[in-house]
């Protein structure tokens, strides 16, 4: 934090203690501490999460959507032979949960998923790596607007599952 801020978790506790984040919320407290206090946004949004978890004003996983499920697993893959699992309708439907369709395929790193209540959203998001000549893509699930922390830890388990599957398909299973 120090490194990263010039400043310990101390300091900027007491930072935003005297702003109120309380009453103020975390945009303003995030952009006060951007605009104040010159932290980059990355920065400000961290040490602003922090403060709320430290103070009870928010659980780990939540976000202000309510919580978010993430999962990452790392294949043996270039990033287009994995999105091409996500935009082929019928390879999609061999490891996708239930009830899951994808809204948007953006080459080379990204797919936007709904579930069929059109409520909830799930991200992926891709990262190739250089890996001793081969082909390595880090696939990052998101899933977001869960209700609880208990459904989070439900969708972590779906999603873990779902990357075990898509990592079976990617192997010619």
């Amino acid at each position: 934090m120090a490194k990263g801020t010039g400043h310990g978790w101390a300091h900027w506790f007491g930072v935003l203690d005297r702003f109120g984040v309380g009453a103020k919320g975390h945009s303003a407290a995030a952009s006060f501490l951007h605009e104040r206090h010159r932290l980059g946004a990355w920065w400000a949004q961290m040490v602003v999460v922090g403060y709320e978890r430290a103070r009870g004003m928010r659980k780990v996983r939540e976000t202000r959507t309510g919580f978010a499920a993430t999962v990452t697993r790392t294949f043996a893959a270039a990033p287009e032979a994995i999105l091409r699992c996500f935009a082929d309708v019928s390879l999609a439907r061999r490891w996708l949960p239930e009830g899951v369709a994808v809204h948007k395929v953006s080459v080379p790193k990204s797919a936007r998923l709904t579930f069929s209540d059109g409520k909830k959203t799930v991200s992926a998001s891709l990262t190739a790596r250089a890996a001793g000549g081969g082909a390595r893509t880090a696939v990052q699930m998101q899933h977001e607007r869960l209700a609880s922390d208990a459904a989070c830890s439900k969708m972590k388990r779906v999603w873990s599952a779902a990357l075990r599957r898509l990592e079976t398909l990617l192997a010619g299973g």
